[in-house]
């Protein structure tokens, strides 16, 4: 009998005038939007809505390119593309499931997983990757769930078994 896979999928609105890459992982932000998120280049920061399921990016533009992710997630909106400008659009996240997240670097299977600072990747800062849990004893970690996959390297795509939440180290 074949396998179901239940996912909970919700779309947020982007408060920032910046570029969201795919499989890119991001925060909640209530300021602009009641439904807002942010993309954070800070490690551990939180709370996390989940995974982008789609990019937003200007017209023209790839997220992907010689088999790895590249967009500048985080990234400062360019001038002079269509669209003008990306705060408000919607993109679908991730809030509960598995799916497909960027990892920052090395991680290991069965290892809760949460935002990384942003990092060089390809050639590319990017934005919303995420790490092995790996803070101080006692320290609050925005969660983003448990790793289903081993991956070594930055740049790599690592299925999470995405529950957001808090927890102490």
């Amino acid at each position: 009998m074949p396998g179901s896979e239940q996912v909970l999928r919700k779309s947020y609105r982007n408060a920032a005038n910046v570029q969201v890459g795919k499989f890119t992982v991001a925060k909640v932000d209530t300021s602009v939007y009641a439904d807002g998120f942010v993309m954070s280049s800070t490690a551990n920061d939180g709370p996390l809505v989940g995974v982008a399921l789609e990019s937003i990016i200007p017209d023209g533009y790839s997220d992907y390119s010689s088999g790895k992710y590249i967009i500048a997630s985080g990234a400062a909106w360019p001038s002079g593309v269509t669209p003008t400008a990306a705060t408000g659009y919607a993109a679908s996240f991730g809030v509960k499931g598995i799916f497909r997240a960027i990892a920052n670097g090395a991680i290991t299977r069965g290892q809760r997983v949460n935002l990384a600072a942003s990092a060089t990747i390809n050639g590319v800062t990017m934005y919303g990757t995420v790490k092995q849990v790996s803070e101080t004893p006692g320290t609050l970690i925005y969660v983003l769930g448990t790793a289903e996959d081993s991956v070594s390297n930055a740049g790599d795509v690592v299925r999470v078994r995405v529950e957001p939440g808090v927890a102490y180290s």
